[in-house]
């Protein structure tokens, strides 16, 4: 795809299936692509909805993001009455399908059962509608061939793929959030009470509390059980790192699908445990090969407890008492060479910038001279820092020669980037439109005409002369 960098596909669990990637000036595309035109890609079409223009040197750069159609069709569209009483999951889906061009297929539909909608649903677009029928059902859904939507009560399945630390994986990042409430007092009919505490209530010192109440509810068994449905009382832990395409490994199966079940191995966090594909961020170049796929899993299966004490034994080994990751934690991978690095000469400064690397865990470092060719030295180091850009500045009419690197946390360094230069403005005088001979003539001239207009004759002048000869 000539003209078009940093294509990046995003896919979440329920979510949207949407699409960024940069326009170049001088492609064949860059003057079509506007809001609302369609961007066919693996199959799929995308809609173009924000369009970001940024300056790039003299020019500019377009910054495109696309909503798969599905998305953007039942977005712009609107149910007019609201439907209610018992409903199967078919009879609720028929209203924001209708009229779509959009085909669904619900596995297993029978564990879905009715549902009676007390305050109806619809009067609303159809994606809004969308989103409610399938939180209402607790159902998933996935797109299939454009547009063909599949749905089942959990998308994916389990299977026996692995992702081992130093294998197919690296940097990995963990996260858990406390539970919302871990205690609950609970009240029923004719004074019923009970008291429920989750089981990840000793893993947090604080009890967080809530309070429940059906006065319809006779049983205290009954009355807990309706508590845990009503509460969420689990610790969300997701887990994020990088994918290698195993295909460059000779790997010969499929590479596991968003919602899939499949195992996490860590040896030196000590995390082995079943967890869920919930999120994939994929960077094509521009041939359309997959060259970096991040990965975000969530949903663990198995003692929650368990893996939850864990993760808190592990937390000195990878943040240190001021709240930075330590060295050890983060990978040692040699960093590639800053790309794309843009030079651009202004009035007093230059500019520089380039693509930002998230694998990058150091800094960046530049290094400029005015002489072409120069050495990167300590002497001609001009600045370091975590951001993809820096402003030099220089006096007008300097030209100079900048050359860049990338850094990790443990102070291995990419190779330098080739020599750029640019050249600042230059201040236009005299000598420099006419020439010094010139400009001195004109200066000259100048001062002639300043004499010429002191010393000439005007109408009023000759007037004067003829009124003294009269008299």
């Amino acid at each position: 795809m000539t003209g078009i960098t940093n294509l990046t596909r995003f896919r979440r669990i329920n979510g949207e299936l949407y699409i960024t990637l940069t326009v170049l000036p001088g492609s064949k595309c860059f003057d079509l692509v506007e809001e609302e035109s369609i961007i066919n890609f693996d199959g799929e079409e995308y809609v173009i909805k924000i369009i970001e223009k940024k300056t790039r040197g003299q020019t500019y750069i377009k910054e495109v993001s696309a909503v798969h159609k599905f998305f953007a069709t039942l977005k712009d569209d609107y149910i007019y009455h609201k439907y209610g009483d018992w409903t199967s999951m078919p009879q609720a889906l028929f209203y924001p399908f209708e009229d779509t061009g959009f085909e669904y297929t619900i596995i297993d539909s029978y564990n879905f059962g009715l549902h009676f909608w007390e305050d109806g649903f619809g009067d609303q677009d159809k994606l809004g509608a969308f989103e409610d029928i399938l939180n209402t059902y607790g159902a998933e859904f996935k797109i299939i061939n454009n547009n063909h939507i599949q749905i089942a009560r959990e998308i994916g399945g389990v299977t026996d793929f692995q992702l081992r630390y130093n294998h197919n994986i690296k940097g990995i990042k963990v996260r858990v959030e406390p539970p919302t409430v871990t205690y609950v007092k609970g009240y029923g009919k004719d004074g019923l009470e009970v008291e429920y505490t989750s089981p990840y209530a000793d893993i947090y010192r604080q009890l967080k509390k809530g309070k429940f109440v059906d006065e319809t509810i006779e049983d205290e068994d009954d009355l807990l059980e309706a508590i845990k449905e009503s509460i969420d009382d689990e610790p969300k832990v997701s887990v994020s790192c990088d994918f290698i395409e195993l295909k460059d490994q000779n790997y010969q199966g499929e590479f596991p699908n968003i919602g899939d079940y499949l195992y996490l191995i860590h040896e030196p966090l000590g995390y082995d445990f079943k967890i869920r594909i919930v999120e994939t961020k994929e960077t094509f170049d521009a041939d359309l090969k997959a060259i970096k796929t991040e990965i975000q899993l969530g949903n663990m299966k198995g003692d929650m407890s368990q893996i939850v004490a864990n993760l808190n034994s592990k937390t000195n080994k990878i943040i240190t008492p001021d709240g930075t990751l330590r060295k050890s934690i983060l990978p040692n991978d040699i960093p590639p060479v800053p790309a794309n690095v843009v030079v651009t000469g202004g009035f007093q400064t230059i500019q520089l910038e380039w693509d930002f690397n998230n694998d990058v865990y150091g800094l960046y470092e530049v290094y400029g001279a005015k002489d072409e060719g120069f050495y990167p030295s300590t002497d001609t180091l001009l600045w370091s820092g975590k951001v993809s850009g820096f402003f030099h500045k220089v006096q007008t009419n300097e030209t100079w020669y900048y050359r860049v690197r990338a850094i990790n946390a443990h102070g291995n360094a990419s190779a330098y980037t080739d020599e750029f230069s640019a050249t600042t403005y230059k201040i236009i005088t005299d000598d420099i439109l006419f020439g010094a001979i010139t400009a001195d003539l004109i200066e000259d001239l100048a001062i002639e005409a300043k004499k010429l207009a002191k010393d000439s004759i005007t109408n009023d002048k000759l007037a004067d002369g003829v009124s003294q000869l009269l008299k």
